[in-house]
């Protein structure tokens, strides 16, 4: 355990990732993702909907100012894995390649990850919730060991940035804590989880895809992926899944690199 909250915790592991067309620095699209450990190896996680967006970069949040303290540094990431559903199935003999085909499901899975060779700090600056307060840190790498799968007696949550108003590496945003999530059911590759009101508004959500679902226990559980809107349901993107995917990257040698 961290010696943190949940919601700590939910904060604390949760990155802001930003997407910029080559050659600018003002953002256009806007995500979450985590650092994590698994297997004696560092990953960067999110979803695919939010990193691969054509030609655009990938940048992480990390609130460092830059030698001149006139503006932020940005991290830039790629060599991402993606996966669609072939890929990421049993197939073990044609007939299970056939009834995928038949069944047209190709679509990509809504899942990323990238091995990062090095570290690098990001830091996560003061927040002041109405029930605690975040000081300025360093952000947490969570372990891919302490993960679980939701049940109904547990609550989870996660966090991110929402309501984007970008300005030339310098841009508002409004924090946003999911907290008291219920889980409803598994569908697929993932959990639905009940917001505590109806979802009136995506925009409220809208930045937190790709952000670590934890429980109340510090457990990973999975991906924030989507909302339905007008109603509670919450996507949320097995982590086991996740662990099973970069398993098979790791054996198909699509992590190496040169």
């Amino acid at each position: 355990m961290s010696g943190l909250t949940d919601a700590e915790l939910m904060v604390l592991s949760s990155v802001q990732i930003y997407q910029t067309r080559p050659g600018e620095d003002r953002a256009i699209g806007f995500g979450s993702g985590f650092k994590a450990v698994y297997r004696d190896r560092l990953f960067f996680i999110s979803v695919a909907h939010v990193t691969d967006k054509g030609d655009l970069d990938n940048y992480l949040e990390t609130n460092i100012y830059d030698k001149d303290k006139r503006a932020w540094i940005w991290k830039k990431i790629g060599g991402f894995c993606y996966f669609s559903l072939i890929e990421g199935s049993e197939v073990t003999v044609p007939e299970d390649l056939l009834k995928l085909l038949e069944n047209e499901k190709e679509e990509r899975l809504d899942i990323c990850f990238t091995e990062l060779k090095s570290d690098f700090p990001l830091i996560q600056l003061p927040i002041d919730f109405e029930y605690f307060t975040i000081e300025k840190t360093e952000k947490i790498t969570l372990n891919l060991d302490y993960v679980a799968i939701p049940n109904l007696n547990e609550r989870y949550g996660f966090y991110g940035k929402v309501r984007h108003n970008p300005g030339p590496r310098v841009h508002e945003s409004q924090p946003t804590l999911k907290h008291s999530l219920e889980f409803q059911c598994k569908l697929g590759d993932f959990y639905i989880l009940l917001a505590p009101e109806i979802i009136r508004d995506e925009y409220d959500y809208k930045g937190c895809s790709g952000a670590p679902v934890l429980d109340s226990q510090e457990n990973l559980v999975g991906v924030a992926s989507a909302v339905k809107p007008d109603t509670k349901i919450i996507y949320v993107f097995s982590i086991q899944r996740c662990k099973q995917l970069i398993d098979y990257a790791i054996e198909m040698g699509m992590l190496d690199t040169d």
